[in-house]
């Protein structure tokens, strides 16, 4: 595997990315805060308790089952393809994808076949039927969200943000906003609720994947994609994704055994509101990585660091008036 000559890095496409992304990540926001008044005023409390807890534990579980395969196809798309002899770019998809799915869905079937167990440990006796009920049904999309998510990561290796921001902040949150409030009017079926949260999910494979055609083709040359390179890169990331999702959202998924639905439900939205300042970090460094693949590749480790800082003043400047925000006004 030989690497290819990376194009010169373009510094204003890098910072209409990362625009696009705060823009992308304030709707994202406003959306998921909208859609989370709505299942707490039309469904009660308790139901927004259950509904916090099956979200979060299907949020954890579609981070899990990625394998890091995202991050890793971001990686190798910016630094290893190109359109004279660099790797496949659908080669990299199928390399990433394959096991992803595989495993994704043992998980998914896992869960269906264990949620009433998981019900029991996870929430009150009450919200038992609810939680296994719901848990069920969103299941389904495991294996959906994780391909999603690897496209949108090969659309940001390919260098755009574009996919990402309309696939996931305005087609996904925006779709899942549109469809729970249409159910919510229209019935108080929690397992409704449930196929709205979770059927946006399909955009995030149906755009990015029409998109990377329109760039790269169907049929993209270049040389086989190595399986063992691609893996060893996208493991550590896999435990990294894995446990920095778990510290997010285990809190959530474990309060409702030690408390009741209704605490889970309020400490849900208190830790959504404070999600905010982490999406506005994320939504600034996220369109920087593939710029810091290409630079790795060309040994310019002080533009890498210069390019850090920039992105560290951005993000401190995007969270900081956030967080003194919630703190002054909580």
């Amino acid at each position: 595997m030989t690497a290819v000559s990376p194009p010169a890095i373009d510094e204003r496409r890098v910072a209409r990315g990362s625009v696009l992304n705060l823009i992308g990540m304030a709707f994202g926001a406003a959306a998921n805060f909208a859609m989370l008044t709505i299942v707490g005023r039309a469904y009660g409390a308790d139901a927004f308790g259950v509904f916090s807890g099956v979200t979060a534990l299907f949020l954890l579980l579609s981070v899990v089952v990625r394998l890091g395969a995202d991050t890793g196809s971001t990686w190798f798309v910016a630094r290893w393809t190109d359109d004279d002899g660099g790797l496949s770019v659908w080669g990299v998809v199928r390399i990433a994808t394959t096991p992803v799915v595989v495993c994704a869905t043992v998980v998914a079937l896992a869960v269906m076949a264990l949620a009433d167990p998981l019900a029991s440990l996870l929430t009150d006796e009450a919200a038992r039927s609810d939680f296994a009920a719901m848990l069920r049904i969103v299941a389904v999309m495991l294996p959906v969200a994780a391909v999603g998510e690897i496209l949108m990561g090969v659309s940001r290796g390919l260098g755009s943000m574009r996919p990402t921001v309309l696939a996931s902040q305005f087609g996904r949150q925006g779709g899942q906003l549109v469809a729970v409030a249409a159910v919510a009017s229209l019935t108080d079926d929690l397992s409704v609720l449930a196929v709205a949260w979770a059927a946006p999910y399909v955009l995030t494979i149906a755009y990015p994947a029409v998109w990377i055609a329109g760039t790269v083709g169907l049929r993209s040359g270049g040389e086989s994609v190595p399986w063992r390179p691609f893996w060893n890169y996208a493991g550590p990331q896999a435990a990294t994704a894995a446990a920095q999702s778990g510290l997010e959202k285990f809190d959530i998924i474990a309060l409702g055994s030690l408390a009741t639905v209704v605490d889970q439900g309020a400490y849900n939205a208190a830790n959504r509101l404070a999600h905010v300042a982490v999406l506005g970090w994320y939504s600034v460094n996220l369109a920087h990585a593939p710029v810091y693949a290409n630079l790795f590749e060309r040994q310019r480790n002080r533009e890498v660091g210069d390019l850090v800082g920039v992105a560290s003043a951005w993000a401190t400047l995007v969270v900081g008036p956030l967080l003194w925000a919630f703190a002054l006004f909580a």
